[in-house]
C-alpha cells in the first residue's frame, strides 16, 4: 500500500509545476511541488478515512498544542505556510519540540472543499541528523520541506506517509538553513468539520549536530534563473567592465550562477534592481566555494567603492544577509575571495533576493492571544539583526540586551506597545563577538532568548 501512494504521488507531482546526501528508505527525490502542499481540493488522491480499528490520539505530556482556532474563513490564517499568500504564517518548533496539532477538511463558502495544512518553521545554523516520529488518526503525509528559497522554490528532501495505525518516520541530515514540518491530510473528505471532527496529530523531531561533506553541490531550484555566462567569460561584470552590462531581476528571484578565479583576474557577477518603496531585502546565499556576496547602492551609477553591506559564504554553509533598502536602484554582487584558484565550471552559487526575512513568519493579530518573543534574525549575525516579539494586548514593553556576563549593553525599547507584533532592529557594530541575551519584560510576562554576534 505504502508503495502504491508513493507511486501516486510521483505521478502528481510530475504533472503539476510549481512547488545531505543521505541513504534512507523514506528519502524521496527533490520533486519540483505546486499544490501538492496547498488546501485545495484534488480528485486524484484518496479521500481521507479514519481507519477503521480507530484509535485516538492522546498528546504527550509536556508537548506543545498547536493551538490553531477553528476558522475555516480564515483558511489556514495560522500556520497554513505557503498557501496564505501574500502573508505567509508559521508556527515556529525546535529541534527536541514535541507538537500535538489537529487537521481537518470542509467545505469553504464557495463550496469548495478545504483541507487545513500545518507547517511549523525551524532553522539550522549547521548540519544536523534529524529524526522524525508521527502519530496521527488519519491517514497522513508529512514532509521535511527546505525553505531558504521561498515559497516559490520549494523542495522536499524528506517526507512520508502513514494510516492511523502506523507511525510515520522519517530521519536524515539536513544543511544549515530553513526548514518547515508539513503536516495534512494525504486526501480530502466531507466527514471531518472544523471543530466538530478534527483529524488530531502528535510529532516530534529532535537532531545532534553532525560534520559537513567534504563537497556539498548547489542544486538548480525550479523556477530559479540561470547566469547562463561562458565559461571564462565575463559578460555581467557591471563596473568592472569598460562598457558595464548586469542582469536584471526582481525581488523574489532566485540565481543560480557560476564564478572563476585564474589566480590574477577574477569573474564578479553583477544583478541590478530597482525598489519603488522603502524594503526590507533579504539575500541568502549557498555555494560550492569561499566567496561574499552583498548589496550595492546604485543610485550613483558606476563607479561603486563600497558595498552598502556584505555577508561571506562558505562551502556546505547557508548564509544571510537582511536590510532595509530605500528606494532606488540596487545591485546584488557575487564574487570569490581571491584565497583559492576556481575553476569556471565546477563552483557554482545560488543566490535567493526575498522582500521581508528569508522566510517571513507574519502573526494574524485577529487571532493573537498569547505573548511570543521569537528568535532573532538572522542568527549569527553581523552587525544587525532583527528581533520580533507579539503582545496581545496594550502594554508597557521594555526589550534589553545583555552580554555573556549579565552587564545590560542596550535597551532596545522602553514604552507602550499597541496589541500586535513588532519587530525591533538591533545595531552591535560597537560590540565584540560573543554571545548576547536579549529579555522582553511586560508586567505579565518575562522571556529570554540568546544570539550570536559573529564578527
Amino acid at each position: 500500500m505504502k508503495k502504491l501512494l508513493i507511486s501516486i504521488f510521483i505521478l502528481l507531482l510530475t504533472v503539476f509545476t510549481s512547488f545531505a546526501q543521505v541513504t534512507t528508505s523514506n528519502k524521496l527525490p527533490k520533486w519540483n511541488l505546486s499544490n501538492q502542499f496547498d488546501g485545495t481540493e484534488s480528485p486524484v488522491l484518496n479521500k481521507v478515512t479514519k481507519t477503521s480499528a480507530f484509535i485516538p490520539i492522546t498528546c504527550p505530556p509536556g508537548a506543545r498544542h498547536e493551538n490553531e482556532p477553528c476558522k475555516v474563513a480564515a483558511l489556514d490564517s495560522v500556520n497554513g505556510g505557503c498557501n496564505t499568500p501574500p502573508y505567509v504564517y508559521y508556527s515556529t518548533v525546535e529541534l527536541g519540540d514535541t507538537i500535538c496539532g489537529a487537521a481537518w477538511v470542509d467545505s469553504i463558502p464557495n463550496g469548495t472543499m478545504y483541507r487545513d495544512t500545518d507547517w511549523y518553521l525551524f532553522q539550522l545554523d549547521s548540519y544536523y541528523d534529524f529524526e522524525f516520529t508521527a502519530v496521527s488518526e488519519f491517514n497522513a503525509l508529512c514532509f521535511i520541506i527546505d525553505m531558504t528559497d521561498g515559497c516559490g522554490n520549494l523542495t522536499t528532501p524528506y517526507s512520508d506517509t502513514f494510516s492511523g495505525l502506523d507511525t510515520g518516520k522519517m530521519s536524515g541530515t539536513l544543511s544549515p538553513g530553513y526548514y518547515c514540518v508539513w503536516m495534512g491530510a494525504s486526501g480530502w473528505s466531507k466527514f471531518y468539520k472544523c471543530a466538530s471532527d478534527s483529524l488530531d496529530y502528535w510529532f516530534t523531531i529532535s537532531g545532534t549536530p553532525t560534520s559537513a561533506p567534504s563537497f556539498c553541490p548547489v542544486d538548480t531550484p525550479y523556477s530559479s534563473i540561470l547566469e547562463d555566462e561562458p565559461c571564462g567569460d565575463d559578460s555581467n561584470g557591471g563596473c568592472n567592465m569598460t562598457t558595464p552590462t548586469f542582469d536584471t531581476v526582481n525581488v523574489g528571484t532566485v540565481i543560480v550562477g557560476n564564478v572563476w578565479f585564474d589566480g590574477s583576474t577574477r569573474d564578479t557577477d553583477w544583478y541590478i534592481f530597482t525598489l519603488t518603496d522603502t524594503t526590507i531585502v533579504t539575500l541568502t546565499a549557498k555555494a560550492e566555494f569561499t566567496g561574499y556576496t552583498g548589496f550595492i547602492d546604485f543610485s550613483s551609477g558606476c563607479p561603486v567603492s563600497s558595498f552598502y553591506s556584505y555577508v561571506y559564504f562558505y562551502p556546505c554553509q547557508f548564509s544571510s544577509l537582511t536590510e532595509k533598502l530605500p528606494p532606488g536602484e540596487w545591485v546584488v554582487w557575487a564574487g570569490s575571495d581571491y584565497s583559492t584558484v576556481i575553476d569556471c565550471d565546477s563552483n557554482v552559487y545560488k543566490l535567493g533576493i526575498f522582500q521581508g526575512p528569508a522566510t517571513e513568519i507574519i502573526d494574524n493579530q485577529n487571532v493573537l492571544t498569547s505573548y511570543k518573543l521569537e528568535q532573532n534574525y538572522p542568527n549569527p549575525f553581523n552587525p544587525i539583526t532583527n528581533i520580533r516579539f507579539s503582545i496581545p494586548n496594550a502594554s508597557n514593553v521594555k526589550l534589553t540586551i545583555y552580554n555573556i556576563l549579565g552587564e545590560k549593553v542596550a535597551t532596545l525599547v522602553n514604552e507602550l506597545k499597541t496589541a500586535g507584533t513588532h519587530q525591533v532592529e538591533f545595531d552591535a557594530s560597537y560590540l565584540s563577538s560573543g554571545i548576547y541575551f536579549y529579555r522582553l519584560e511586560t508586567p505579565e510576562y518575562i522571556d529570554i532568548k540568546k544570539m550570536i554576534l559573529m564578527k
